[in-house]
């Protein structure tokens, strides 16, 4: 989407990446066009949500690449879930050996997120939150996850904004999804 607003005769350019999240391969060259195209431009990108095709850890390592580019990373539930020792894909490991790599894996996401984290805070950087879609659609699996993880990024500096994504499908109001964190 892209919206233009004129101001003060001066435009305002925002982009923003939602839909089904792709590779960052895929859309880093882009996001550098625009970037260097429009300097002053508002990017938010749509990131970090339960993905098919895409490895959990990938996406937080993807995460990375964004940070030159974006001004705010909408949802970031694998930071998230990274940092409270999560990840979806691996439950349910039963076998020693596989158990052994899941704990490898778990430690080096949650490494990945904090480095992030720290980078998001010091760009400025914030991260949009939906709570109802982060539970419902995104993997969060309950609302004292989803609360955790918003504690986390605020300790460690990262902006947090509220929003309720998609309303009419998710049957919200921003008023429900502050209620969700407060509980």
């Amino acid at each position: 989407h892209a919206l233009l607003a004129d101001e003060d005769s001066s435009y305002q350019l925002a982009f923003d990446f939602a839909g089904q999240p792709l590779p960052t391969a895929q859309t880093l060259p882009l996001l550098d066009t625009l970037r260097n195209t429009f300097p002053s431009s508002f990017i938010s990108y749509h990131h970090g949500e339960v993905c098919p095709g895409i490895a959990f850890s990938d996406r937080v390592k993807h995460t990375f690449d964004l940070i030159p580019y974006v001004d705010r990373i909408g949802h970031g539930l694998c930071l998230g879930l990274a940092v409270l020792g999560i990840d979806p894909e691996l439950d349910g490991i039963k076998d020693v050996d596989a158990a052994v790599k899941k704990e490898v894996i778990l430690r080096e996401n949650k490494e990945q997120a904090y480095l992030c984290l720290e980078q998001l805070a010091e760009q400025s950087i914030g991260i949009e939150i939906s709570p109802s879609c982060n539970i419902s659609l995104g993997g969060a699996m309950n609302e004292q996850i989803l609360t955790d993880y918003v504690k986390e990024f605020l300790k460690m500096g990262v902006d947090v904004y509220v929003g309720t994504d998609d309303p009419g499908f998710l049957n919200t109001t921003l008023k429900k999804e502050i209620s969700l964190l407060h509980k």
